[in-house]
């Protein structure tokens, strides 16, 4: 089954599914009542529903096509921290990308401030993760891995990156996509990636909810300071996470060989990173015309979103 030409016109379904479905059902006055809260669960629903009818019509046996690998305690631990040193990573991005374009999270923050932390943590850090996973670096990653390692962690990053639908969110979650990828190699497990996506959403979910304590606790002073970053805090803030994100990437990157050693594929892992050169007739790239049509619908969508 050549999986890699599927997997792209999926993507390219998929697309098309989420921009139509979010023209036609803002007509519906229900859905347009929806807060925040329902519409993150009305979305990861929608993204799995093209998943879904693609597994069915092709038979897809999810235990053969993603690496349900079990984790032990010191894997996971391991993970956890992996997650936390790529933390500051997405940080920097995000305010990296916030120099040109808009925080696309910052709209429905305010609503979701209002809920109790533990459902914010099932909507953010636990649905997400479980799908997200399942799906790119489960389903498009084993699509794509018939091409290569590496067209398989930067196809799945790529497709991930673009899913979001918007170019501040775009930034980080490809950079993250590409480690998530790379932790799969070198733990052979997708529990591995679900396990790290938690640790990043779960702390910007918490993140939101201390940033609402003290918010509550800075509003009954008398401040008559706005709270708004200039252009120029924002540099001065973004220099500092720089050296930082800096620090915590090398630091990745040892915890990683850990893990690999710990899980017996660290000279797997040091394959992944070896050139090698391709058989006589095999493709030397994930792209297809599907893939290529989805990515300028995307990009086109993202401009005019502004």
């Amino acid at each position: 089954m050549n999986k890699t030409p599927k997997i792209n016109r999926l993507f390219l379904v998929t697309v098309i599914w989420i921009l139509l479905s979010g023209i036609f059902l803002g007509f519906i006055p229900f859905v347009r009542s929806m807060d925040a809260t329902q519409l993150m669960l009305l979305s990861q629903l929608l993204y799995l529903m093209p998943v879904i009818g693609f597994m069915i019509i092709n038979k897809v046996d999810p235990r053969k096509w993603m690496p349900f690998k079990p984790l032990k305690l010191s894997v996971i631990a391991m993970v956890i921290l992996y997650a936390v040193l790529m933390i500051p990573v997405t940080s920097w991005l995000n305010l990296l990308s916030m120099l040109f374009v808009r925080n696309a999270f910052e709209s429905s923050q305010s609503e979701l401030t209002q809920n109790a932390l533990w459902v914010n943590m099932i909507v953010m850090a636990v649905i997400p993760p479980i799908c997200e996973e399942f799906t790119f670096r489960g389903l498009y990653y084993n699509g794509y891995r018939q091409r290569g390692v590496w067209c398989a962690i930067l196809g799945s990053a790529l497709a991930f990156g673009l899913m979001h639908m918007n170019f501040n969110q775009f930034c980080y979650a490809f950079v993250l996509g590409i480690a998530f990828g790379i932790l799969l190699e070198a733990t052979g497990s997708i529990f591995a990636t679900m396990t790290a996506h938690f640790v990043i959403n779960g702390w910007s979910t918490a993140l939101m909810a201390v940033s609402k304590l003290l918010y509550g606790i800075s509003a009954g002073s008398s401040s008559t300071s706005s709270g708004a970053l200039t252009t120029q805090d924002m540099i001065g803030v973004i220099n500092v996470y720089s050296v930082i994100a800096a620090i915590c990437i090398f630091a990745a990157i040892g915890v990683l060989i850990w893990i690999a050693k710990h899980c017996g594929r660290y000279e797997h892992l040091k394959w992944c990173f070896k050139r090698r050169k391709k058989r006589p007739g095999e493709p030397k790239t994930m792209f297809t015309p599907a893939f290529a049509v989805a990515t300028v619908i995307v990009v086109i969508y993202m401009i005019l979103r502004g």
